[in-house]
């Protein structure tokens, strides 16, 4: 509430300003002032006075970039250009634009372009200098007037920089000294003080400097007479065209040109391309035809396609067993089979395989397999038979079509042998096994006493001794009322415990085996607080959830920290509560999230006396909640109300948990009567008539 007050005095400070002190103008005393005036900030000024704006629409101060404003005919304009800044475009819009110290288009003064000769300018301190020199020109009389006034391409006092002069014998080109020589001697080191050092027949300058015979493709070479001559081939070449600049340039191992020679050329044969493979001819293959024959000369003679002996490659012959075959597109297949055979399995590779006349899986046509269930069978001539009924099964309807329908060894009506009927019992049916009559219990029932006169007597989805099945008794492991649903004990628990993991049948029942208290003994409670699943770290802070730490005898989720208020929102903690903004308390279990508001796990804040749980989640009154009674979570006995946090029964009814004896419901504190025997607060009246 304290900043709700705050808020609205600072308003009105807000408005009390705008009202008073805010505005410059005093629209009263306009026709006051002199012609050639107008009023700003208190006083008549100067209509040509930059700094109110040259005018009489505005007392806003002109600006010019660069420069000093000034007024003309009632407008804004450049008074004086800043330093080295020009206006050279005349507009004031931009004030003085142009740095005339370091622009190359307006160098000096506006309009002064840099221009040099073979140059590339720039302008510096409001003077043209040269950059860089254009490619093949230099500046060598250092002067920025005439730009770079020496084509050192081809200046021989000048040769590829200022300076460089060549020898009287040499001349420049493309900036390189170069000496002529005569014939059979070169200049091959580039040196012009020895001259033409080099004689031009040695394998290393043959005919012209650089010119090398040692590096010959696959040989070796000779200078002679200034030519390069094959002196040797390696291993596998051959210098077939007596030309040594391409070396020994024949493959004769992989060249279907020269193959194996210079003069062997390997044939052309038909369907195929030929080649070379260790200097010996071979064929590859076109597509659908096969060199079958391993003659060359007429080439991929086989149509690999068509051919019954090559039928999609050489040697694979197509003659599939009992059949007349055919060879398609490479594919061996069977054009018609030979009676009484049939190709059944629809493989190529074992032909027309079953012979329809005996064939169990295939009796007299494909696919006409004889079965008979549970009995032998044979083919003959065609027909399926039926022979004896397999052990344990037998032909109780005296008909082939099912053949031996009836297992006798679990046939209740026909137990060990056809027409023997076994007889039921109470929640049970007659069951055959073994050939023996048994019985067998209906779904949720037992014969826990084993005495077949009785049928199945035990209800083992609602019986706290037999829960799920025979003797599996629900645990009293920190129960306050045991109790058996749908085969599972889900026994209300002592406060402090919780029933969490329920286990099925037939694992034994552990109670309330999961403590609820304390977190710092406990690592399972803080996902436990009060009751199972109420996990803390699901409530409290972004940063660090809640600690279930927090109360008296029983333990709810609460912080520990100041940081573990703040979720979106500011506050701190005392004594396990939160306190949001100014100091709103917060209910047991609540967080502050943004505008510093209580909050229940992200949503609205408890109505008073509610604590906030995790699981289930929301606002509960751990005082009248019977599902939530007395912490997160902790459910009373079905039937029971929820009174000051204990369970407590309101009526006879709700103490008969499947007692043989009395019991009665004391309505002023809620405790139940078994057989005259008071019993505590939550307990009912078991089937053995006691208290639990």
């Amino acid at each position: 509430m304290k900043t709700r007050h705050y808020s609205v005095l600072l308003l009105a400070f807000a408005v009390a300003y705008l009202l008073g002190a805010g505005c410059t103008q005093d629209f009263d005393v306009f026709d006051t002032c002199s012609i050639g005036q107008t009023f700003c900030d208190g006083a008549c000024v100067s209509i040509e006075d930059p700094t109110f704006g040259c005018g009489d629409a505005t007392c806003a101060p002109c600006f010019t970039a660069n420069a000093q404003p000034g007024c003309s005919e009632g407008a804004c304009a450049v008074g004086s250009c800043n330093g080295t800044f020009r206006d050279c475009n005349g507009s004031p819009d931009d004030g003085c634009e142009v740095d005339i110290s370091n622009t190359v288009a307006q160098c000096g003064a506006c309009g002064n372009a840099c221009n040099l000769a073979d140059a590339t300018p720039e302008c510096t301190q409001g003077m043209c200098i040269i950059g860089a020199c254009n490619s093949g020109f230099s500046n060598c009389d250092n002067s920025d007037e005439n730009g770079c006034e020496v084509n050192s391409a081809s200046d021989v006092n000048n040769c590829g920089g200022c300076g460089v002069q060549c020898f009287a014998d040499q001349s420049c080109v493309n900036g390189q000294c170069t000496t002529q020589c005569p014939d059979g001697m070169g200049d091959c080191d580039g040196n012009p003080q020895n001259g033409c050092e080099s004689p031009l027949t040695t394998n290393q300058n043959c005919g012209m400097c650089g010119t090398s015979c040692n590096n010959a493709p696959n040989g070796d070479a000779q200078c002679n007479m200034g030519m390069c001559v094959i002196t040797n081939c390696d291993n596998g070449f051959e210098d077939c065209n007596n030309n040594a600049a391409d070396g020994c340039e024949a493959d004769l191992d992989n060249s279907a040109t020269t193959c194996g020679a210079c003069d062997n050329a390997c044939p052309n044969g038909a369907n195929g391309t030929t080649v070379c493979n260790n200097g010996q001819c071979a064929i590859n293959c076109n597509a659908g035809f096969g060199n079958c024959d391993n003659n060359l000369n007429n080439g991929c003679e086989a149509n690999t396609g068509t051919d019954l002996q090559n039928c999609g490659g050489c040697g694979q012959t197509c003659n599939p067993a009992n059949a007349t075959a055919a060879c398609m597109a490479g594919m061996c297949l069977i054009q018609s089979c030979t009676a009484p055979f049939d190709d059944c399995d629809n493989m190529v590779a074992n032909g027309c395989e079953s012979n329809t006349q005996t064939s169990t899986s295939n009796c007299g046509m494909c696919g006409q397999a004889c079965s008979f269930a549970n009995a032998a069978a044979s083919c003959n001539m065609g027909m399926c038979a039926m022979g004896n009924c397999n052990m344990g099964f037998a032909n109780c309807n005296n008909q082939a079509g099912d053949g031996c329908e009836v297992n006798t060894t679990t046939n209740a009506n026909n137990c060990g042998m056809c027409g023997t009927v076994c007889a039921g019992a109470a929640n049970g049916t007659g069951t055959c096994s073994n050939s023996m009559c048994s019985v067998t219990c209906n779904n949720g029932f037992g014969n826990c006493n084993g005495n077949l006169a009785d049928g199945c007597e035990t209800n083992t989805a609602t019986n706290i001794n037999n829960c799920g099945g025979c003797g599996r008794a629900c645990s009293g492991n920190n129960v306050a009322s045991r109790n058996c649903t749908a085969g599972l004990c889900d026994s209300t628990c002592d406060l402090g415990f919780g029933n969490c993991t329920q286990p099925a049948a037939p694992q034994n029942d552990n109670g309330c085996e999961t403590a609820t208290l304390d977190a710092n003994q406990n690592a399972s409670a803080e996902a436990n607080c009060g009751g199972c699943g109420n996990n803390c770290d699901m409530l409290g802070g972004t940063i660090n959830g809640f600690e279930c730490d927090q109360g008296g005898t029983q333990k709810f989720c609460g912080c520990s920290s100041t940081q573990e208020c703040s979720n979106g929102g500011t506050g701190f903690c005392n004594n396990g509560l939160c306190f949001c903004g100014g100091g709103t308390q917060c209910a047991q279990g609540e967080s502050c999230i943004a505008g510093n508001l209580c909050s229940c796990a992200g949503g609205a804040a408890c109505a008073a006396g509610q604590t906030c749980c995790a699981t289930p989640t929301g606002c509960f009154s751990l005082q009248t909640d019977a599902q939530n009674c007395g912490a997160c979570g902790h459910a009373c006995p079905a039937g029971f109300v929820c009174n000051t946090g204990g369970c407590r029964c309101d009526g006879d009814a709700d103490c008969n948990a499947g007692t043989a004896g009395t019991f009665t419901c004391t309505v002023a504190n809620g405790t139940c009567s078994c057989n005259g025997t008071a019993c505590s607060v939550g307990e009912r009246c078991l089937p053995n008539g006691q208290c639990g």
